[in-house]
């Protein structure tokens, strides 16, 4: 399943989103309350393990992780990250 569809289905399976895609991509998941400081270290230790990224203390501390949008570009840029390792790896064979 792609990042996206599984992301927001996690933060569906929580509480209730906006209509439109694009308030879902700027929703504030933390700020709305939507998921408490409990959930939010299920879901860090979920996204880790099934899309195999590792979160900076950086990225976790940033306002573009309290979105949906944009915690979805930081799993996007950390899944890219590991297939360009892995094709120049591959190359490297």
């Amino acid at each position: 399943m792609e990042p996206k569809t599984r992301v927001v289905e996690f933060f569906k399976s929580h509480g209730e989103l906006p209509e439109s895609e694009t308030e879902i991509m700027e929703f504030n998941y933390l700020d709305s309350g939507l998921i408490d400081s409990m959930q939010l270290v299920e879901m860090i230790v979920k996204f880790e393990d099934e899309f195999n990224v590792k979160f900076t203390h950086e990225e976790l501390q940033s306002n573009e992780f309290r979105t949906i949008g944009g915690l979805l570009n930081i799993i996007n840029s950390h899944r890219e990250s590991n297939e360009n390792w892995i094709n120049f790896l591959f190359q490297k064979m």
